[in-house]
């Protein structure tokens, strides 16, 4: 049986594909339109399912679209109306995307010539997309489940019971009040975008003092039994519709007057950051950790099961998800490797196939390597239309770790591109994290990234306790951990401002090759961990192909690129 999943809205458009029980493809279609967050239908990224898979669209068993839009349409237009004229935003910015959920059925039996009688398309919950993209993968028989994003459908954080095949919803808090929201407020008010830059927070906040946290707690507020609400007197999101599409710079604010009275004006962007805006900005991660916390503890109180699965875009915290992993009541929790919305096609295809075939056996997301892959043949012959010199290796990971442990930036690009926003050593960028000056020479010469913002160690699993005071494994990029203070020095660039790391373990059975490159890095250096960025500059998806890695070596200052076992030096 075929089941595809299908999510295109306002960002991380994206493409699925399940094989019986298994997802055995998966891609955003930022990596192939290069347009980064796009919302596009994602028609190179169905074209890439199917033919990787060597199957066609009348292959396909049914085909899911992981949202039921209609089911806030009408109670946004109810709450819109009390807001007007200043809602009137909000149709010009949500016809778009509102008119394409509504033709994307009749779009594909038109593109793909299909016969509309014979067409099984179906909807399915947003939370529940996002819960079952964490729990069927999970490794757990049951599990508490924490979906936690925006807003889907009119919910904005569900809580659920993951049993066998089972996901039975429990909990929800609906829109206005969202914590993601939240933060998206808050980052546009700091400068930067909405529904995008949240990440970015998340950095600055550790330069940051408790300046505001107690003002905070008049914005956001946790009520008791899996409840929080916004004080929406701070907020205009809701009014005016900016939530639904984003909005560029300097566009309808997500923030009220009332916010910028109390906390001044809002940074524009491109200004400089003052110790204002970082206070800010751990004033706010500081309460979302809270709030969080506390949601947790309900539903371990709810569920009395010791094992968390976390998705939904809110779920890409890092920070936040660690505090949940120490300070809350599990012992054992799962994050999506994509959790944001790019992650729904996966879990709604096997929400659809596990709902058609409850008795089957589910299996574990081990990595997350599930796009497009390149044989050496086809790395090759990119290479020869550039007419650039490139040398084959078959000791590809010892050249490499030499390099590196020369102090080189090295473009690494191997086997199955990534699914979800981190590059896990297959479309990375890596370097030596011994020197204290990497970060600014990295972000000078090829990344051009906020110098706030912290780069990842990567490091060999079975050797994280002896570097970090956390060892439970991250292999998905998805917790942030203390480095313990002696190794703090050994491997700087990786060391953010409050000795922290976000940390990705990585076993042999996950990724041989970027696995047997710490080994061989370690060998010459007496240190199991890498520099380890995504394959890109900013402003730019992830590259996709060996052409995208080509074009971004060329135009960037990286010292030498590996491509499968071809070294391209400069």
């Amino acid at each position: 049986m075929y089941v595809l999943g299908i999510f295109c809205y306002h960002s991380n458009s994206s493409a699925s594909l399940v094989k019986d029980n298994k997802v055995i493809l998966c891609a955003e279609e930022e990596r192939f339109s290069r347009e980064k967050y796009t919302g596009a239908f994602p028609v190179r990224a169905i074209d890439f399912c199917l033919k990787q898979a060597n199957i066609s669209f009348k292959d396909i068993d049914h085909v899911v679209y992981c949202a039921k839009p209609w089911l806030d349409f009408h109670k946004r237009i109810l709450l819109l109306m009390k807001h007007m004229p200043a809602s009137l935003k909000f149709w010009q910015s949500h016809r778009g995307p509102w008119l394409q959920m509504i033709k994307i059925k009749n779009y594909i039996i038109k593109k793909y010539k299909i016969n509309k009688k014979l067409f099984d398309f179906g909807y399915i919950n947003h939370h529940i997309a996002h819960s079952a993209s964490a729990f069927y993968v999970s490794g757990f028989d049951k599990a508490a489940i924490l979906s936690i994003d925006g807003c889907g459908e009119w919910a904005t954080t569900m809580l659920s019971i993951g049993d066998g095949t089972k996901i039975i919803p429990i909990k929800q808090v609906e829109y206005p009040h969202s914590l993601g929201y939240l933060y998206a407020s808050i980052a546009q008010y700091l400068g930067f975008r909405p529904n995008k830059d949240e990440g970015k927070i998340m950095g600055l906040a550790p330069y940051g003092k408790p300046t505001y946290c107690e003002k905070f707690k008049k914005i956001a507020e946790y009520k008791g039994n899996g409840d929080y609400v916004l004080n929406l007197s701070y907020f205009d999101y809701y009014k005016n519709g900016a939530n639904v599409y984003g909005c560029k710079q300097n566009e309808t604010p997500w923030y009220s007057k009332k916010f910028v009275n109390e906390f001044g004006p809002p940074r524009k962007y491109n200004e400089p950051i003052t110790q204002r805006h970082m206070d800010t900005a751990y004033a706010l991660q500081n309460l979302l950790e809270d709030i969080a916390v506390k949601i947790v503890h309900y539903l371990y109180e709810k569920t009395r099961i010791d094992k968390l699965c976390i998705a939904g875009g809110v779920g890409l915290n890092s920070v936040m998800n660690t505090k949940i992993l120490i300070k809350g009541p599990f012992k054992d929790i799962f994050i999506q490797p994509a959790a944001n919305d790019g992650g729904v096609s996966f879990g709604g295809a096997l929400y659809k196939y596990f709902q058609l075939n409850p008795n089957a056996q589910r299996y574990v997301l081990e990595d997350a390597y599930l796009g497009p892959e390149y044989s050496n043949e086809e790395i090759k012959s990119e290479i020869d239309k550039r007419r650039v010199n490139a040398t084959f290796h078959k000791d590809i990971e010892m050249v490499a770790a030499k390099l590196l442990a020369e102090g080189k930036i090295l473009g690494w690009f191997q086997g199955c591109m990534e699914f979800g926003p981190r590059a896990l050593g297959n479309r990375s960028i890596l370097t030596d994290p011994r020197r204290h000056d990497m970060k600014d020479i990295l972000n000078y010469r090829v990344k051009h990234r906020e110098a706030f913002r912290p780069f990842a160690p990567a490091i060999l699993e079975e050797r994280i306790g002896e570097y970090f005071e956390f060892s439970y494994p991250s292999p998905f990029m998805l917790l942030v951990y203390k480095i313990k203070k002696e190794k703090q020095k050994l491997i700087p660039a990786v060391t953010h401002v409050d000795g922290t790391g976000r940390v990705q373990t990585v076993t042999k059975q996950s990724n041989p090759k970027f696995y047997n490159l710490l080994v061989e890095f370690e060998k010459l250096t007496d240190i199991p961990v890498i520099l380890n960025t995504s394959f890109n500059v900013q402003g730019e998806p992830i590259v996709n192909s060996p052409k995208d890695a080509l074009g971004c070596f060329y135009s960037t200052g990286m010292d030498a690129l590996i491509m499968g076992n071809y070294l391209l030096p400069k």
